[in-house]
């Protein structure tokens, strides 16, 4: 009796091993599959990324939660090689104001930027002469199926400012800091 029990143990045991190992590489397959380490290239997203930063995005992020104001994402163009990595400033149907006292204005209120710095807050209204047209053909308001994005940095970003509004299927995830 005693070596049976011993033996039911022992497999019990085994199983429970087997099955922790198992779960245990599902998860880690899972992160490996969904999760893509980059490094930062610029400083566009400084101070939030620095170059030469090791970041990972999330691919699977946005198919199960909806885009969100202030997320950092990973934008691939159909026309470069490398990814880009900027903030979402406005989502679809939201209405954009640029002040001329460099706030942002969403929907009649000013956008809380906590993540910029007296250095980096002012963006040129020269360099975003395609942006500024996009929104007046659509009134202020962003379109379905379209994001704004914007560096932390905007003294030196190139964002929607210089390429205009993008379209959510250029975004590949969600950057996890």
């Amino acid at each position: 009796m005693n070596k049976l029990k011993k033996q039911r143990r022992i497999i019990f045991i085994s199983f429970l091993i087997t099955l922790l190992l198992t779960l245990y590489l599902i998860i880690n397959l899972a992160n490996y599959m969904f999760h893509q380490t980059f490094t930062v290239v610029g400083n566009s997203m400084q101070p939030t990324l620095e170059p030469n930063q090791k970041i990972k995005v999330d691919s699977a992020y946005y198919t199960k939660n909806e885009l969100k104001k202030g997320n950092i994402i990973a934008i691939k163009f159909k026309t470069k090689e490398k990814l880009n990595v900027k903030r979402i400033i406005a989502l679809p149907e939201d209405k954009i104001i640029f002040g001329k006292d460099s706030n942002i204005y969403i929907n009649d209120k000013k956008l809380n930027e906590p993540y910029l710095t007296q250095d980096n807050v002012h963006f040129n209204p020269k360099y975003m002469v395609l942006l500024l047209k996009q929104l007046e053909f659509y009134n202020n308001t962003i379109p379905k199926g379209y994001v704004l994005v914007m560096g932390d940095n905007r003294q030196v970003s190139i964002d929607s400012g210089n390429y205009g509004i993008i379209p959510i299927e250029y975004i590949i995830g969600k950057v996890i800091i």
